[in-house]
C-alpha cells in the first residue's frame, strides 16, 4: 500500500479503503488506486481480511456482528410453522455463520408498521451489513429495501423482485432424477403432476426437465401432465384413470397415499409415486427432499464473503448456486424389470442449466 501511495500520491489510508472498496473515496480515485494495485499483482488475503474484521466487531459492545434472515410470510412467526420450511434454512444459516463469529436473527420484512425505509434504517442502525432472505408463500413477493446498504442473498424462490443472488435447490436436475430412477425401475409410461404456479415460479424446470427426459430416456410422449391449481386428489386419480401412467412423478405429498388408500388404489403396486417435494428424508415416500439445511449453510458463507469483499447492492449479473436434493429411497416405487435394452438408464447429455 506504501507503494501505490507514494506512486498516486495519496496517503496509506485512502489506499487502503479504495481497496476495501469503500464509497468514502471517489469512484474515479478509487478506479485508479485499484488499476496499480493489479498491475502491481496486489491480491486480497482472505485470511487477513477475516481477521481484521473479527477485530473490528471485537471493539464493538456487541458480542457478534449480525446477519439478518428476512421473513416474507404474512404474519411475524408463519415462517416457524408447519408446513413452513423456513426454520430449516435458519438452521443451516447459523450453524455456517456461527464458524465465522457471527448470529443470525430473524425479522419480519412485511411487518405493516415497518415500512422499506424504516427496515433499512433499523437493521444500518444495528451494523447489519448482510442479508438473508428466507422464503415467501403464495405465488413469492417483490421486497423494497436499500439494498446499496447491504450484502444479500436469497434461498428458495420466493423472493420476485429484486434479482440478488440465490441459493436454493437444483429442480431441475430432481425431477430429471425421479424420471431416471423410474426407468431404472422399468418403468416406460411416467406422468407428470404439478401445480402450475409453483412450475411458472421455478421458470418451468419442473416441466421443461420432465420433457426433455421424457425424449431423452425414451419414454412413452402420450401422457398429458396433470396441471392444477392445487393438489386435488379427485382430479388426480381421475387423471390415473385416464392416462394409466406406470409411475407419477412431481408433486407429491403424503397425504396423498391416504386418499389412494382410501379408493382402492394400492401403491406401488397398481402404480408407483415418486415425489420431488419431500419434506424430510426417511419418508415412506420415494422421492428426493431439499437439503435446506445446506442451503443455508452456504447463503451465509456466500453473504459473509459478500461482507468481506465489501459487495453491497442489487447486482447486475445476479449468480445462481443450486444444491441436488438428497434421494429418498422409501417404498412407494416398483420395480418391475432392468431397463430396457437401448434405452438408456442413465442421460447426462441434458445440461441443467
Amino acid at each position: 500500500m506504501k507503494t501505490i501511495a507514494a506512486r498516486l500520491g495519496l496517503s496509506t489510508s485512502t489506499v487502503s479503503l479504495a481497496l476495501a472498496n469503500k464509497p468514502v473515496v471517489a469512484p474515479a480515485t478509487r478506479k485508479r488506486i485499484q488499476k496499480m494495485a493489479a498491475d502491481l499483482g496486489y491480491r486480497k488475503n482472505p485470511l487477513v481480511a477475516a481477521l481484521m474484521e473479527s477485530r473490528r466487531w471485537r471493539r464493538t459492545p456487541s458480542a457478534s456482528p449480525v446477519i439478518a434472515f428476512l421473513t416474507l410470510d404474512n404474519t411475524r412467526d408463519g415462517w416457524r410453522e408447519f408446513p413452513a420450511v423456513g426454520p430449516e434454512f435458519f438452521r443451516g444459516c447459523t450453524r455456517e455463520a456461527e464458524r465465522f463469529g457471527y448470529k443470525v436473527e430473524p425479522f419480519w420484512a412485511r411487518d405493516p408498521a415497518m415500512h422499506s425505509q424504516r427496515l433499512s434504517n433499523m437493521l444500518s442502525a444495528r451494523g447489519i451489513q448482510g442479508v438473508i432472505v428466507g422464503t415467501a408463500p403464495g405465488d413469492g413477493v417483490n421486497l423494497e429495501l436499500d439494498w446499496s446498504r447491504f450484502s444479500a442473498a436469497s434461498v428458495s424462490i420466493g423472493l420476485l423482485s429484486p434479482l440478488i443472488d440465490n441459493l436454493g435447490c437444483d429442480h431441475f436436475w430432481c425431477m430429471r432424477e425421479a424420471m431416471q430412477q423410474c426407468v431404472v425401475a422399468g418403468h416406460r409410461r411416467v406422468g407428470l403432476v404439478i401445480r402450475k404456479n409453483a412450475d411458472t415460479r421455478l421458470q418451468h424446470r419442473w416441466s421443461g426437465a420432465y420433457w426433455a427426459h421424457v425424449h431423452a430416456l425414451g419414454l412413452d410422449a402420450d401422457i398429458a401432465p396433470l396441471e392444477t391449481g392445487s393438489t386435488d386428489p379427485r382430479k388426480f386419480l381421475a387423471w390415473l384413470s385416464q392416462m394409466r401412467p406406470q409411475a407419477v412423478v412431481g408433486q407429491i405429498e403424503s397425504a396423498m397415499l391416504d386418499y389412494l388408500k382410501a379408493e382402492g388404489v394400492r401403491v406401488p403396486r397398481d402404480v408407483s409415486l415418486v415425489s420431488v417435494v419431500l419434506r424430510r428424508r426417511n419418508e415412506y415416500l420415494t422421492g428426493l427432499c431439499e437439503d435446506r439445511e445446506l442451503i443455508g449453510e452456504r447463503a451465509a458463507r456466500h453473504v459473509i464473503s459478500l461482507i468481506q469483499h465489501n459487495v453491497t447492492g442489487v447486482p447486475s449479473a445476479p449468480c445462481f448456486l443450486f444444491t441436488r436434493g438428497v434421494w429418498n429411497e422409501g417404498q412407494t416405487l416398483k420395480k418391475i424389470r432392468p431397463a430396457r435394452s437401448g434405452h438408456p438408464a442413465v442421460v447426462s447429455a441434458v445440461s441443467t442449466m
